[in-house]
């Protein structure tokens, strides 16, 4: 992927096209991030958010970098940008996850989590965005682990078992 993506940028620059080459880098960011390879996914996802300022998924995936670095005071900037775009902008999904990043990195308890990851639930289930919900729901079990609140924990991780298996079951019937 890594090569077609570049390929791509060649293309792009040679025709002057800036706009699909921050496309090509956003993606490349993202694509980055999720193989946690954080600081080359910054390299490509900082230029994306200082030439499209707008782009709120460019500004999650950043700040969630930046949390994994443990650059806690970069990703609550970008947090609290992108919480504003996204209200702004009416985009409910990234209102959710900017409100969840933003619990998780200012290491709140998981009490506090637990009622974002809740209120994220309940949009990212009516999307059928079930893979959030196994994300989510892992990371609150886990926190509700670290805290020994092993009840919680058991069922956080059996609803992330449960919202894994949807997302395969969404996935199988394409």
């Amino acid at each position: 992927a890594e090569e077609h993506f570049i390929s791509a940028m060649d293309t792009f620059q040679k025709e002057n096209l800036e706009y699909n080459i921050l496309i090509v880098r956003h993606n490349l960011g993202f694509m980055y991030a999720t193989q946690n390879l954080s600081e080359v996914a910054l390299r490509y996802l900082s230029e994306v958010n200082q030439k499209l300022p707008s782009d709120y998924k460019a500004v999650f995936i950043e700040a969630r970098e930046h949390y994994k670095l443990g650059e806690y005071e970069i990703a609550q900037e970008l947090i609290k940008k992108g919480l504003q775009l996204s209200t702004q902008l009416g985009i409910e999904g990234y209102i959710h996850h900017f409100n969840i990043l933003e619990k998780i990195n200012l290491h709140s308890c998981a009490n506090d989590l637990e009622k974002a990851v809740l209120e994220g639930i309940s949009y990212f289930e009516r999307e059928e965005l079930y893979e959030y919900i196994n994300e989510y729901t892992e990371k609150l079990a886990v926190q509700f682990y670290k805290e020994d609140n092993h009840l919680k924990a058991s069922y956080y991780f059996y609803e992330a078992s449960k919202a894994s298996e949807k997302n395969f079951k969404k996935g199988a019937l394409k």
